[in-house]
């Protein structure tokens, strides 16, 4: 897995660090960073399933991404967004508005992520818009869809026909 750290003017920097936090560990900035200014760049395999370390790129597509991008934690309220262009080759995370340096990365999982039933039941982002529970942007209520459009991944903005399908109930044959 391929990752580039940006600092100022594009220059390769340590312009993120992992540290230790109540969720196990967050990415953080080092430096000040202006709205929508890139923060860090990756690339990774793309899987038709997902993976624990996984961004959805595609309706069945999911970069994998390495550190530190794999310790990006979700806020209902973010502070991030990120960038996932249809090809699905790579994500690059940008700051939604200014943040001083410090500042914990946090991205909203239900931007990329269809449809999530792998996390607990109950969201811990603490912040005073939180909406209960992390499960997908199929879920979000078109108020909310309306709201993030402009950072939405890509493939969420189409109707691709190739969709997930929900599974048919398996029913018991009797003989």
């Amino acid at each position: 897995m391929d990752a580039l750290y940006l600092g100022s003017a594009g220059a390769r920097a340590d312009a993120v660090a992992v540290r230790r936090n109540g969720f196990g560990r967050g990415v953080y900035i080092t430096a000040d960073r202006t709205a929508h200014e890139t923060i860090a760049r990756a690339s990774g395999p793309v899987r038709p399933t997902r993976t624990r370390f996984s961004l959805q790129v595609g309706w069945r597509l999911h970069l994998e991404v390495g550190p530190p991008l794999r310790f990006v934690n979700h806020s209902c309220e973010p502070n991030c967004y990120a960038v996932l262009p249809l090809d699905g080759t790579r994500v690059e995370i940008r700051a939604l508005r200014d943040l001083e340096a410090g500042s914990e990365v946090l991205l909203d999982y239900d931007t990329f992520e269809y449809e999530m039933s792998y996390f607990p039941p109950v969201c811990r982002c603490g912040s005073p818009r939180c909406r209960g529970s992390i499960r997908g942007y199929r879920y979000l209520s078109e108020e909310r869809k309306a709201a993030c459009r402009s950072f939405i991944a890509e493939y969420l903005r189409t109707e691709a026909s190739d969709r997930p399908v929900a599974a048919a109930p398996v029913r018991a044959v009797r003989s």
